[in-house]
């Protein structure tokens, strides 16, 4: 996914605490709740010579009935590519073959909910 700026992605969600009650105390912090991600993607096709193989290759790409986490991978507003694991939840398709089609996917990050570099990187 040549383009992809995750930008907006990086960080991790918000946790949310959640507390034990106890007799004659103010409740415990017993664990924190960590939620999933999801990811939009809005992908146009713009080589209309190309558009009937483009559209059945993101068809298969992001299929919603594929159980298996596949690898998103994007670039940095600085360049640096990173990806994520995540499988296709909805696949939405706009317009058709004959006008210009919008693919919208809903994609569902798979354990690690951070963008991670795709190579080692340094620090000096």
């Amino acid at each position: 996914m040549a383009g992809l700026r995750p930008a907006l992605e990086w960080g991790l969600p918000g946790a949310a605490a959640v507390q034990t009650e106890r007799y004659g105390a103010w409740p415990l912090v017993s664990r924190l709740r960590r939620p999933g991600r999801k990811i939009t993607l809005v992908i146009q096709i713009k080589n209309r010579s190309s558009l009937q193989t483009l559209w059945e290759q993101l068809m298969r790409w992001f299929d919603p009935e594929d159980e298996d986490p596949k690898t998103l991978v994007g670039e940095t507003h600085g360049g640096v590519e990173v990806s994520i694991e995540c499988l296709c939840e909805d696949l939405r398709v706009y317009g058709d073959l004959r006008r210009d089609t919008i693919f919208v996917a809903t994609m569902v990050v798979s354990d690690d909910v951070r963008w991670r570099a795709t190579s080692a990187t340094t620090d000096t």
